[in-house]
């Protein structure tokens, strides 16, 4: 009796091993099918060597699945894989993205001849890497409205916020569950700021600093007129990251809104111009996540840069990063890249290795958001031009499941 329930779990065992391998290498057995006749089309039957490389938000740990996959449809359409060195011709397939799903670009190089085929592959809406159960629920606060830009909004405590406009930084103290202008200080400059202007205020022991485009204000306390003078000094990326994270400055390229790549103290190497950045800790390091100008998404360390795969097709241009009790402890808020200015959405992530994980529904607002910052622990402020052209600034709680 014992045995045969032992081979009966054998069979079951065995069998559902081999439905999982087929399930995952029938996604890509189509597209490798066709992609192995276009190339063989190009270079015929002989030798060949392959290399895969992925450009797009893929996750990693599909790449196999597809190398095997390909490797025999390649096989059947009468290509023998080789070493680089033993092949007479070489294959270089990148897996990129465009707005329809995957682009699979292969290069086949006959000697000093290189030809060019492509195949789009339809990408699947959601996949087990890309999407967790929801760890987190996001709730949002309205905490000031402005007929001006609200560059950046940052929380003192409970009772007390600054608010940094185009021209002057305000005081807001809450009184009777609500937030009322306490006092108002103009930002002193005649450089002129771009039309998009961006900014930051960081808070001090005693007082506060402010960066704009091409501009530095400091004020020694929360009631003084900020001192500004003309600067190109390094922003402060994540100021009110976790102890934890090791700090960065970057300089801002005032007349293009965005940062050029130079930080301080800086990596091992420039990283490329980038919109936004948000800080991961992990046990030696710091890993830094940026969006970069060309819509890519990719994490900066000491080991180098790797492109993040996962749940980032949809992502904006904005990203911070939140410490919670949820999950991983570590969750990053992005925007949509789907704005049309009626509508825009937030949602929570977490990375494990280089891919990124929903998990969060996305909480949705009426307008676009233009700022995001990493506000007290746990929370983060988000800054919505709404319908009506006015400025509204959100207080971004998570709430764990």
């Amino acid at each position: 009796m014992k045995l045969r329930i032992l081979q009966r779990l054998c069979t079951l065992t065995v069998a559902l091993l081999v439905s999982l391998s087929a399930a995952g290498q029938s996604r890509w057995e189509l597209p490798a099918e066709e992609m192995a006749r276009k190339i063989v089309g190009v270079c015929g039957p002989g030798t060949a060597a392959l290399d895969i490389q992925n450009a797009s938000s893929l996750p990693s740990a599909e790449i196999p699945a597809l190398r095997r996959t390909l490797d025999a449809q390649l096989r059947n359409a009468g290509i023998q894989l080789r070493t680089q060195h033993d092949a007479a011709n070489a294959i270089r397939l990148t897996v990129r993205e465009n707005v329809r799903g995957w682009l699979w670009v292969a290069e086949i190089t006959q000697g000093t001849d290189t030809r060019v085929v492509m195949l789009e592959v339809a990408a699947e809406r959601t996949s087990t890497a890309a999407t967790r159960a929801s760890v987190v629920t996001l709730h949002s606060t309205l905490l000031v409205t402005d007929a001006e830009p609200l560059l950046d909004v940052q929380l003192l405590d409970a009772n007390t916020l600054l608010a940094l406009t185009p021209h002057a930084v305000s005081v807001f103290q809450r009184q009777d569950d609500r937030w009322q202008a306490a006092s108002t200080q103009p930002i002193m400059t005649t450089v002129p700021l771009p039309r998009d202007a961006r900014g930051r205020i960081v808070i001090t022991s005693a007082g506060y600093e402010v960066f704009l485009p091409g501009v530095h204000c400091t004020a020694a306390a929360m009631s003084a007129v900020p001192e500004c003078h003309e600067s190109d000094d390094p922003w402060p990326l994540a100021a009110n990251a976790a102890a934890t994270v090791q700090p960065q400055n970057a300089f801002y390229n005032s007349g293009r809104n965005f940062f050029t790549g130079i930080l301080s103290p800086g990596l091992e190497r420039q990283v490329p111009a980038f919109f936004s950045a948000a800080p991961i800790a992990r046990t030696k390091d710091t890993q830094w996540i940026l969006t970069l100008l060309d819509g890519r998404t990719v994490i900066e360390d000491a080991a180098g840069e790797q492109r993040v795969g996962g749940a980032t097709r949809n992502w904006g241009s904005d990203i911070v990063s939140v410490q919670s009790e949820c999950g991983a402890k570590q969750q990053l808020l992005a925007t949509s890249a789907v704005n049309d200015g009626a509508e825009d959405s937030l949602q929570a992530f977490e990375i494990s290795g280089h891919d990124a994980s929903a998990v969060s529904t996305p909480m949705k607002f009426a307008g676009s958001i233009t700022a995001l910052s990493t506000a007290a622990p746990g929370s983060a402020v988000a800054v919505v031009r709404n319908p009506q052209g006015g400025y509204d600034a959100y207080s971004i709680s998570l709430a764990c499941h």
